[in-house]
């Protein structure tokens, strides 16, 4: 028979545990510490992650690219761990072997948080590409184990905004350990706007923390009314 005394002590401690759950979401098993949810990566090997400007695979034509707008696009990313010095390059696919011939088009993101990120993509046209142009897009970032340089290619066929037509299960998003930002139409949020929310939550770190230490604290009073 439980303990009375243990009852008010077991509810309180279960009423915490959201938080605690929360503070534990993992990423999925995505290729690399550095990668593409979309557009499609080029490939993944682990050996040349390290080696730029896209892993040590080739560009494999237009049978391997993923149809883009011109403009109006967005970038999905993905990161199995925090990652520094994030930048997103772009150069025409049939260079896309040289890394002098890639163009950083975003502005580097100093720390970007594991899970999934959101980019507004760049404006293609002004950067002098057409519909029908096959483009390249290097990312790279600085992180994992051993503290490298990651890099991962995804390849472009370009088309006009009017011509595009998104997947319909993408959702471009801003996914972390600590929040979850879903892209509204019309509008611009990029990975550091999101860690200022999350950073400006109530349920900090130390809340966080706080409550799992009275959780715990809670659990093992029950653990000794239960045993007496």
């Amino acid at each position: 028979m439980v303990n009375a005394l243990a009852l008010p002590l077991l509810a309180a401690a279960v009423s915490a545990s959201p938080l605690v759950a929360r503070q534990s979401r993992n990423p999925p098993a995505w290729p690399g510490v550095v990668s593409w949810s979309f557009p499609g990566s080029r490939g993944w090997i682990e050996g040349g992650s390290n080696t730029g400007p896209c892993n040590t695979i080739s560009y494999a034509g237009a049978d391997n690219s993923t149809t883009f707008p011109l403009t109006g696009g967005d970038l999905s990313v993905a990161l199995t761990r925090d990652v520094y010095n994030l930048t997103i390059s772009a150069a025409r696919a049939s260079e896309s072997g040289e890394l002098s011939a890639f163009e950083q088009v975003l502005p580097m993101q100093d720390h970007t948080f594991s899970g999934e990120q959101c980019f507004d993509a760049p404006d293609f046209a002004s950067l002098g590409y057409a519909a029908g142009d096959a483009v390249t897009l290097s990312i790279v970032g600085y992180g994992g184990p051993s503290n490298v340089s990651i890099y991962q290619c995804a390849d472009l066929q370009l088309v006009n905004a009017a011509d595009f037509t998104a997947p319909a299960d993408f959702t471009c998003q801003n996914v972390t350990r600590s929040t979850l930002t879903t892209r509204q139409t019309n509008s611009t949020l990029l990975p550091s706007e999101t860690q200022e929310a999350a950073a400006s939550e109530p349920t900090s770190g130390a809340g966080k923390t706080a409550v799992a230490g009275w959780a715990g604290a809670a659990l093992t009073a029950v653990a000794f009314a239960l045993a007496h």
